[in-house]
Order: C-alpha cells, then sequence, then structure tokens
C-alpha cells in the first residue's frame, strides 16, 4: 500500500499531471477515500516520458542512517 500510495503521488501530484485527483482536497497527501482519473488534457512532446518519483520519509531517514557507518566496521 505505501508503495501504491507514492506511485499516485507521482503520477496524479508532481510536475507531469498523468493523473488528475477528482476529489477536491488540497494538500499533497493522498488518503484511501481519494478517487482518480486519467488526465486526457495530459500532453508531452517526448516519446518517453520521465516521472520522478515521490521519495518516501522514512526511506530518506534510513538513507541518512546507513550512511553514517563506514562499510570497513563491518
Amino acid at each position: 500500500m505505501p508503495d501504491l500510495i507514492l506511485t499516485i503521488q507521482s503520477l496524479a501530484l508532481g510536475r507531469k499531471l498523468v493523473l488528475k485527483r477528482t476529489t477536491a482536497r488540497p494538500g499533497k497527501d493522498v488518503q484511501l477515500t481519494d478517487s482518480f482519473s486519467f488526465n486526457e488534457a495530459f500532453t508531452d512532446p517526448k516519446v518517453k516520458l520521465h516521472i520522478n518519483t515521490i521519495q518516501q520519509t522514512d526511506t530518506v531517514r534510513l538513507t541518512v542512517q546507513v550512511d553514517k557507518y563506514d562499510i570497513s566496521d563491518l
């Protein structure tokens, strides 16, 4: 479920709005009660489309914690 929420945020609330939220609500968080539909007005001049994924806050904290350790300590 967390991966699905991050993917929906990337598609509907990022720079390229491939999906549009049909539930009228401000903010960038996604709730289970939200509904989305394909944004038929979406266009992009490129054939291949790169959509940046929104990184989960826990993943960022974990990465910072891992970076603190030196591999020679293992």
